[in-house]
């Protein structure tokens, strides 16, 4: 999705989610959210780019209902088909993210492995992989289709996550006698935008590539400032982007 998009389109999304967790219950709340973050995750991570990446959408969707599969099948056999469920996500993580890479090197085209190239495929393989732990050690029941298109497509832990278990995930569907304070969420979500924008910004500049690589000489002093702050941008970068997935999700409910 493009630039100009982007906030009115999240607005939509959380706006929707929020409706949806209020006011339906049961599968047709667990089928609705799920169609609404498919949509989202294409809109906001598939479409809009140089070209609209509808093949890997559907490679990533047909993924996500394989790894259902051996979950279903595998997750709560005590022997060691277990391990089908559990390494099915790694699997095929380590698939995605080296193979491409591996034949381009071999076959000489520089741009042969892009086409395999899935957002978030990493956050989602370590939550579903101890999603199959969880099920085979009785903390949580083995998901419907729906609950688990939900838990492995919810936006805003996509591109950069955090990694929510599967367990906590799902407290956000049960009934609560407390409301979740739209505005801790939204000061949760201004907080991150500040990190991710603007500190993380301002420490990019005193890293490797902000400070020492401008073909000018340096004092020694600028290493040990460059290794600091490029912790600190990784940092602020990270923290500052899960920040404001947490505030979106609460806002929307979980």
């Amino acid at each position: 999705m493009s630039g100009n998009y982007f906030i009115p389109g999240l607005a939509v999304y959380v706006l929707l989610g929020r409706g949806i967790m209020r006011s339906l219950t049961g599968l047709s709340r667990e089928v609705v959210f799920a169609i609404l973050n498919l949509l989202g995750v294409y809109f906001f991570l598939f479409y809009g780019h140089r070209v609209h990446y509808a093949d890997r959408f559907g490679l990533y969707v047909g993924l996500i209902v394989f790894q259902y599969l051996t979950l279903w099948l595998f997750s709560e056999s005590k022997d060691w088909k277990f391990w089908l469920a559990f390494f099915t996500p790694i699997g095929a993580f380590i698939i995605v993210r080296y193979l491409p890479g591996l034949l381009s090197a071999k076959l000489g085209h520089a741009n042969s492995g892009e086409m395999l190239e899935l957002v978030g495929i990493s956050y989602l393989a370590f939550r579903t992989s101890r999603l199959a732990l969880e099920v085979r050690n009785d903390v949580v029941k083995k998901p419907g289709f729906w609950e688990y298109l939900n838990f492995s497509f919810f936006l805003p832990t996509m591109p950069v996550g955090p990694i929510n278990t599967y367990a906590n995930y799902r407290r956000g569907f049960e009934p609560i006698p407390w409301e979740i304070p739209i505005g801790r969420c939204a000061l949760r979500i201004l907080v991150g935008f500040v990190k991710f924008q603007f500190l993380g910004v301002l420490c990019n500049q005193l890293t490797y590539s902000g400070l020492l690589m401008d073909d000018h000489p340096h004092l020694s002093i600028d290493l040990p400032i460059a290794i600091l702050f490029f912790y600190l941008y990784l940092y602020c970068n990270f923290s500052g982007f899960c920040d404001m997935a947490i505030g979106a999700a609460g806002l929307i409910g979980i």
